[in-house]
């Protein structure tokens, strides 16, 4: 693209973001970790094999260290994804066409993809074998804000079509968000209706022969079904992300550091009162 600049035909260069890759990251990283987890659990005998819950998967060691490093990763993609769009809606409330409320669902909707993101830290860290209470109350928080977040974005996509997505995707994720709600509903409701039935000893190894099985197993597939439609929400976000980039954050220095030289791999530094460094000469 040429742009005049005092009769000089100046080209300007614009970079391809890929900020997009952190979404499709995401996609790929959880699913990894509820596979490599589960195949581990099962050959050490740890779940019955036929669909268990994903923190079943995760309960025992070794498959327990598996499951919480990865998802500790996968919590600081999400928390990045999180802030990254709502920095990317902020910068269009300059528009005057803009209402001042959809500001503010952005805002709520920064707020519970956080507490979904700090969700999936305590699901990773906090093993329903050892700590089952904090363990569940993270997965509230992770499957009950992250659906919150969904819907909340899905209305603001609308709002915002076509400035920065096109109507397509906006029924994408209301679809996404739908399913999750839809199998988050039967999770539960299954989940509750075969509990009384369990006559075993150990959950995670909860087979056919035992009551409550078929209903059990609508509960789990429920739950891999809810946590798919979650991350595939968030991998429509590589749509968005393509256009804008990010700078590093400077660093300025407000201590005031008098004139010195120094050494340094065989320079001479000097550092003037602004703590600003430059090369001053080459010592042989």
């Amino acid at each position: 693209m040429e742009s005049p600049d005092n009769g000089v035909n100046r080209t300007v260069l614009v970079r391809k973001s890929r900020w997009h890759l952190l979404p499709l990251a995401l996609f790929i990283i959880m699913p990894v970790t509820f596979v490599v987890s589960y195949v581990v659990a099962v050959l050490n005998n740890h779940v019955y094999p036929a669909f268990p819950y994903i923190s079943d998967t995760g309960s025992k060691a070794p498959e327990s260290c598996i499951f919480g490093q990865l998802l500790n990763l996968c919590a600081v993609l999400v928390g990045l994804i999180v802030y990254l769009r709502f920095k990317q809606l902020k910068l269009l409330y300059g528009r005057p066409e803009l209402s001042i409320i959809l500001m503010r669902v952005n805002l709520v909707a920064f707020i519970t993809g956080l507490i979904a993101a700090f969700g999936v830290t305590m699901v990773a860290n906090f093993q329903e074998s050892s700590a089952y209470n904090v363990h569940m109350f993270g997965a509230l928080m992770t499957f009950g804000c992250g659906l919150s977040f969904c819907g909340l974005h899905t209305v603001l996509s609308y709002k915002l079509c076509p400035l920065i997505n096109p109507r397509w995707l906006c029924h994408v994720r209301c679809i996404l968000t739908l399913v999750t709600l839809l199998f988050m509903i039967l999770m539960f409701v299954a989940g509750v209706l075969s509990l009384p039935q369990f006559s075993g000893s150990d959950k995670n190894m909860w087979s056919p022969d035992i009551p409550g099985y078929d209903v059990h197993v609508i509960s789990t597939s429920s739950e891999w079904v809810m946590a798919m439609g979650l991350l595939g929400f968030f991998l429509t976000f590589m749509f968005d992300f393509r256009n804008f980039r990010v700078k590093a954050p400077k660093l300025f220095c407000d201590m005031a550091i008098p004139d010195v030289r120094y050494q340094m791999n065989g320079e001479q530094i000097a550092v003037d009162h602004q703590g600003m460094a430059e090369d001053t000469a080459m010592i042989a």
